[in-house]
């Protein structure tokens, strides 16, 4: 890790640019770059937390002021069809870049 006294500009660079990724990490020596157990509940959480944040985001939206829902619900499938479309991009790409399946008659 490089000190402050290195940084160039001396004492005024910030001090975790210049830092390895995994040094504020916190895992068990040799863990650093590796899957942890521990990290493994984070997907389904994110998968159950996510549908009930809208939920509640369109309840006080709702709330504050019944328009605001419909905008909201507007910007949801706005962000709901951009995500659609990247999704459809890559699997057209990755199905164009795989060999090509025999099929037999």
């Amino acid at each position: 890790m490089v000190s402050r006294e290195e940084l160039p500009g001396g004492l005024d660079g910030p001090p975790n640019c210049y830092a390895p990724a995994a040094a504020h990490l916190h895992l068990p020596f040799g863990l650093a770059g590796h899957y942890t157990g521990g990290m493994r509940i984070a997907k389904p959480l994110l998968l159950v937390s996510t549908p009930v944040g809208a939920v509640g985001g369109l309840v006080e939206a709702y709330r504050l002021a019944g328009g605001l829902v419909l905008v909201m619900l507007a910007g949801m499938g706005v962000l709901a069809a951009a995500m659609g479309s990247v999704i459809s991009t890559i699997r057209r790409e990755k199905r164009a870049m795989s060999p090509p399946t025999r099929q037999e008659p």
